[in-house]
């Protein structure tokens, strides 16, 4: 398969002179994004390259408590060997995390040659970074989302140089945010945006505003074919979808997209099961308040964390006691939240029924 590692084997001894800077290349730095880069680089301030990033030893701490953490280790062992990357140098990173305003921030700035690359962190094993996400279906702006404006103001203002900005699943939503709402010198120099599979917004109206509008040209987004998270609340009708080697939500992984020379792989369209989750979504966004969703997702993060610093990782290492946890903090409920939760969840499951007999009637079947 053409993947990732398949670029980095193919080209990854080839200088930027020789083989230019592409979407791939822009799909590596945002993977890199996702790397423990605070745990080798303690300064923020100086001046990292990736060459001594990349030292082998590094490979398993960079690579600690992260998504994909094996695959990631691949590619970290693989870039030691490596030469096309050596001479990018990192600064400016930029951790923010807070369990008590639900925020998981992490942004850093990538120098090529003379331009930069401000990748966005998409969300990290924490339950808290799940949490963020879903107060995007009820909140204007999310705090990751003000971080993000702020960050790219400051480097910009810092450097002063043309730059692209991107980001990979609630990374790829920050890209978008912060090219939306910078200020206009900043704007003016970006040259491209990288979306890659990043959730959308609650309001579609974001994608008739200005804001966008002044983007869109310079803007790729690309979703997995059998995409759940990139069609979360609404879109815009300029996703592309890509084919990926893997199914439901693994889809969402970048090591499993396909490659076709210097961009990702195209497809028609993304599957029936994926416009099946998007109308459910968009239907249920439709149909409940702001308040409603908002109450919905306290409930749902208060039945799903076990401790305020709870991870992805609570569920692997014991999955059992972990459930058993979660059945026991909704049958704890207050009353008034317990019945509100029941009425949601029957509403949520209406909505799919609707969906599905509507999907079903437009394939001429009778249910």
């Amino acid at each position: 398969m053409k993947n990732i590692n398949w670029y980095l084997k193919k080209h990854g001894n080839e200088s930027f002179s020789e083989y230019p800077f592409n979407e791939i290349d822009a799909l590596i730095l945002c993977q890199i994004s996702y790397l423990r880069i605070d745990l080798i680089c303690k300064n923020t301030h100086e001046r990292h390259y990736l060459r001594d990033l990349f030292k082998e030893e590094n490979a398993v701490s960079l690579s600690t408590a992260v998504m994909s953490s094996r695959k990631n280790m691949i590619m970290s062992k693989m870039l030691s060997k490596l030469t096309r990357y050596d001479d990018i140098y990192f600064n400016n990173y930029w951790n923010d995390y807070s369990e008590e305003s639900y925020k998981q921030f992490f942004a850093v700035t990538f120098f090529v040659e003379d331009y930069m690359f401000v990748a966005y962190r998409g969300t990290d094993l924490s339950i808290t970074g799940w949490h963020e996400d879903f107060n995007m279906v009820f909140l204007d702006e999310i705090p990751s989302q003000r971080n993000a404006v702020t960050y790219l103001n400051e480097v910009y203002k810092k450097y002063e140089r043309k730059m692209y900005v991107g980001g990979h699943s609630k990374g790829g939503n920050l890209a978008i945010y912060a090219s939306m709402y910078c200020d206009k010198e900043a704007k003016a120099n970006i040259m491209h945006i990288y979306d890659f599979d990043g959730p959308g917004f609650y309001k579609h109206e974001i994608y008739e505003s200005y804001e966008y509008l002044t983007i869109r040209d310079r803007l790729t987004t690309v979703s997995a074919r059998m995409s759940i998270i990139a069609i979360l609340m609404y879109h815009s009708d300029d996703i592309e979808f890509i084919k990926s080697s893997s199914v439901s939500l693994l889809q969402h992984e970048a090591f499993n997209w396909h490659i076709d020379g210097n961009r990702l792989k195209r497809v028609s369209d993304n599957c029936y099961s994926s416009k099946m989750i998007d109308n459910i979504t968009e239907e249920f966004i439709s149909t409940t308040s702001v308040d409603e969703r908002k109450r919905l997702v306290d409930i749902l993060f208060y039945i799903a964390k076990d401790n305020p610093k709870s991870s992805l990782l609570d569920i692997k290492r014991n999955p059992i006691k972990y459930f058993a946890g979660m059945i026991k903090r909704r049958r704890l409920l207050p009353h008034d939240d317990l019945v509100f939760y029941k009425a949601e969840s029957k509403k949520i499951k209406k909505c799919a029924a609707r969906v599905l007999k509507a999907s079903l009637n437009d394939l001429n079947f009778k249910i």
